[in-house]
């Protein structure tokens, strides 16, 4: 797995931790509102992939956008394992490539069992 330094986020300009707080900000909000509810699950779900894309690893070998992924599945899929939502996505979706990689993203770092109720 790759991991991010210190330095290289000194040398980039970057705070560790400097989405730490935005990303704990939006998984208290997805906790309180509904993906759906002013909040484009598409638009969402972009955004976490730029996310992740920017911040891959934190120090501790972590994702920070799992934590916002589980309370979006919760809602979404409640009472699913993420096994069973990767198995139940529609092909045909338009979100299906989206869904798909936060699930997988899900699962990369909280092996089964997570079950979303």
């Amino acid at each position: 797995m790759y991991e991010l330094s210190e330095e290289h986020y000194q040398t980039q300009g970057i705070q560790h931790g400097a989405t730490k707080k935005p990303i704990n900000r939006m998984a208290e909000l997805l906790e309180k509102k509904r993906v759906g509810d002013g909040l484009k699950e598409d638009e969402f779900l972009k955004l976490m992939m730029e996310v992740t894309r920017k911040f891959p690893y934190f120090r501790n070998g972590t994702n920070q956008v799992t934590q916002c992924l589980i309370p979006y599945f919760k809602r979404i899929f409640p009472g699913q394992s993420m096994t069973e939502i990767l198995q139940n996505l529609d092909p045909k979706s338009p979100l299906f490539s989206e869904r798909r990689w936060a699930a997988q993203t899900v699962l990369r770092y909280f092996p089964e069992p997570v079950v979303c109720f």
